[in-house]
Protein backbone atom coordinates (compact mmCIF):
# COMPACT_ATOMS: atom_id res chain seq x y z
CA UNK A 1 0.00 0.00 0.00
CA UNK A 2 1.33 3.43 -0.86
CA UNK A 3 0.70 6.75 0.75
CA UNK A 4 -1.00 9.53 -1.15
CA UNK A 5 1.37 12.06 -2.64
CA UNK A 6 4.07 9.69 -3.86
CA UNK A 7 5.11 9.30 -7.47
CA UNK A 8 3.52 5.85 -7.70
CA UNK A 9 0.08 7.37 -7.11
CA UNK A 10 0.15 9.40 -10.32
CA UNK A 11 -1.54 8.32 -13.49
CA UNK A 12 0.83 7.02 -16.17
CA UNK A 13 2.01 9.64 -18.64
CA UNK A 14 2.79 9.34 -22.31
CA UNK A 15 6.41 9.71 -23.40
CA UNK A 16 7.47 13.11 -24.66
CA UNK A 17 7.77 13.56 -28.41
CA UNK A 18 10.93 14.42 -30.28
CA UNK A 19 12.49 17.74 -29.28
CA UNK A 20 13.55 19.99 -32.15
CA UNK A 21 17.11 21.34 -32.06
CA UNK A 22 17.67 24.96 -31.13
CA UNK A 23 18.38 27.37 -34.00
CA UNK A 24 22.02 28.14 -34.69
CA UNK A 25 23.40 31.43 -33.33
CA UNK A 26 22.81 34.29 -35.70
CA UNK A 27 19.70 32.81 -37.28
CA UNK A 28 16.63 34.98 -36.98
CA UNK A 29 14.06 33.14 -34.91
CA UNK A 30 10.90 34.42 -33.38
CA UNK A 31 11.22 35.06 -29.63
CA UNK A 32 9.95 32.33 -27.37
CA UNK A 33 8.46 34.78 -24.89
CA UNK A 34 7.47 38.42 -25.14
CA UNK A 35 9.21 41.19 -23.20
CA UNK A 36 7.88 42.00 -19.76
CA UNK A 37 6.06 45.33 -19.50
CA UNK A 38 8.10 48.22 -18.13
CA UNK A 39 7.11 49.24 -14.61
CA UNK A 40 7.74 52.54 -12.90
CA UNK A 41 8.96 52.81 -9.33
CA UNK A 42 5.68 54.46 -8.38
CA UNK A 43 3.69 51.50 -9.68
CA UNK A 44 5.87 49.00 -7.81
CA UNK A 45 5.55 50.97 -4.54
CA UNK A 46 1.78 51.22 -4.94
CA UNK A 47 1.60 47.47 -5.48
CA UNK A 48 3.59 46.51 -2.37
CA UNK A 49 2.73 49.38 -0.01
CA UNK A 50 -0.11 47.57 1.82
CA UNK A 51 2.32 44.83 2.88
CA UNK A 52 5.13 47.30 3.72
CA UNK A 53 3.06 49.81 5.64
CA UNK A 54 3.68 48.26 9.10
CA UNK A 55 7.43 48.56 8.44
CA UNK A 56 7.45 52.17 7.20
CA UNK A 57 9.43 53.49 10.18
CA UNK A 58 12.03 50.74 9.81
CA UNK A 59 12.29 51.59 6.11
CA UNK A 60 12.82 55.25 6.97
CA UNK A 61 15.49 54.35 9.53
CA UNK A 62 17.23 52.03 7.03
CA UNK A 63 17.20 54.78 4.40
CA UNK A 64 18.71 57.21 6.90
CA UNK A 65 21.45 54.76 7.93
CA UNK A 66 22.29 54.01 4.29
CA UNK A 67 22.42 57.72 3.47
CA UNK A 68 24.69 58.49 6.40
CA UNK A 69 26.85 55.47 5.68
CA UNK A 70 27.49 56.59 2.13
CA UNK A 71 28.91 59.90 3.31
CA UNK A 72 31.10 58.54 6.11
CA UNK A 73 34.74 57.74 5.44
CA UNK A 74 37.22 56.36 7.95
CA UNK A 75 39.66 58.93 9.36
CA UNK A 76 43.11 58.87 7.78
CA UNK A 77 46.26 58.65 9.80
CA UNK A 78 49.67 59.84 8.74
CA UNK A 79 50.29 56.62 6.78
CA UNK A 80 50.74 56.70 3.05
CA UNK A 81 48.61 53.57 2.56
CA UNK A 82 45.00 53.65 3.76
CA UNK A 83 44.72 50.23 5.45
CA UNK A 84 48.33 49.80 6.51
CA UNK A 85 48.98 48.30 9.93
CA UNK A 86 52.64 49.35 10.08
CA UNK A 87 53.07 53.11 10.10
Amino acid sequence: MTRAGYATDRAPTTPMGRVEPAPAPGQAAEPLVTDAPALTLRRIVRRFWPQLRPYRWWLLLALLVITLGQGWTPPRSGCSRSWSTTC
